[in-house]
């Protein structure tokens, strides 16, 4: 604790680097890491606090009822779209929002840094997600700032998995993604990518094989459904808010590609993801990725073993390595077709650098 003069000490540290947590419930919490501290030395750290805001409110939807469970979280309101979409992307907010509405839609946000302009991003899976810009953000106001959020069902995609006989499929994985592009850049300087977003997380269709993703914005999605034994099935530009019909999705019998990662001598290896892709006769390391919808991915295991599961029977794939001094995507196998067994792919052999540190006026150790 520090003193009534804003002085504190911790004393008989070790010699490393540490970790300063600053905690004090009307500032905002500050951390100092990778704080070093030499033997025998006394360190000096001044640290400035900045006054915290508290915002309080009320999450209901369009009928007043209270909605629990929403996600608040706050960005500063001149974000760039890159930043944006880049946040969107790590899922930043989500993982650690400002506040989680309570089952009366009630919340109260502490300890939030001060700002004028910013945005803030309520989510719940049930509704559309709902941005307020503008939020101004003022300490030493007299009470909290105070915003009633009113959240929007959206719109819904929903539809059922069978196999080729019309049996439901239970237990079937969905996912649903959709496109982000971003484009900019100043001068002669564009920049531009793509990448896919995932706008909710993975559901499992239940025992009639049904699935259902609410409070979407209207727009184009891409549903991909998996179950082990089963090809992989990938419907495309599935439109939300045009009021169609569920979807129908049917899965037929996959095929499997397993084996190994081996060194030179024989050993296997981990810490490798494998990619397969289907064959193409153009197809270039620049055009191998690990993301894509036509990509397969798994990690290979302790024993240096690994799956593809969900291929397509008699087709042919290029399979690729990605990892430790490997991390090129050049085809490792091509043409291999599914399903097949005991495919072994040799990687580079590790080698060992090893020495010792010493102390250049000594000859200490170090």
């Amino acid at each position: 604790r520090t003193g009534a003069d804003g002085r504190y000490r911790l004393a008989g540290l070790p010699q490393g680097a540490y970790r300063l947590t600053f905690d004090e419930r009307t500032f905002v919490l500050l951390d100092r890491r990778q704080v070093e501290v030499a033997p025998g030395e006394v360190k000096m750290l001044d640290v400035a606090l900045t006054p915290a805001v508290t915002l309080v409110g009320r999450v209901s939807d369009e009928k007043g009822q209270p909605v629990s469970g929403a996600r608040g979280s706050i960005a500063a309101g001149a974000e760039s779209r890159m930043g944006m979409i880049l946040r969107v992307m790590a899922r930043d907010g989500e993982n650690q929002p400002a506040f989680i509405s309570g089952p009366d839609g009630t919340f109260r946000a502490t300890r939030l840094p001060p700002g004028t302009n910013q945005r803030l991003t309520v989510q719940h899976p049930e509704f559309d997600r709902r941005v307020v810009p503008g939020v101004d953000l003022v300490p030493g106001l007299p009470r909290p700032l105070s915003l009633d959020i009113v959240l929007s069902p959206g719109f819904i995609v929903s539809g059922s998995v069978k196999d080729k006989e019309g049996k439901p499929l239970e237990g079937a994985r969905v996912g649903l993604t959709r496109a982000v592009t971003m484009t900019g850049g100043r001068g002669g300087n564009v920049m531009s990518f793509s990448s896919v977003d995932s706008v909710r997380p993975l559901s499992d269709t239940d025992f009639e094989g049904k699935f259902e993703f609410k409070g979407l914005s209207a727009g184009d999605y891409d549903v991909a459904v998996t179950k082990a034994g089963f090809t992989r099935n990938t419907m495309t530009a599935v439109k939300a808010g045009d009021g169609g019909s569920p979807l129908e999705v049917v899965l037929s019998p996959g095929a499997t590609l397993s084996g190994r990662l081996v060194q030179p001598n024989g050993q296997t290896v981990t810490g490798y993801t494998v990619n397969a892709r289907p064959a193409s006769p153009g197809q270039t390391s620049s055009s191998t990725m690990l993301g894509g919808r036509n990509a397969f991915n798994a990690q290979v295991d302790a024993d240096g073993s690994f799956l593809l599961d969900g291929l397509v029977p008699g087709s042919a794939y290029d399979i690729s390595i990605f990892g430790p001094g490997e991390f090129r995507g050049d085809p490792k196998k091509k043409g291999v077709v599914a399903p097949a067994a005991d495919v072994d792919i040799e990687v580079a052999g590790r080698g060992r650098i090893a020495g010792r540190v010493l102390d250049a006026a000594t000859g200490a150790p170090v």
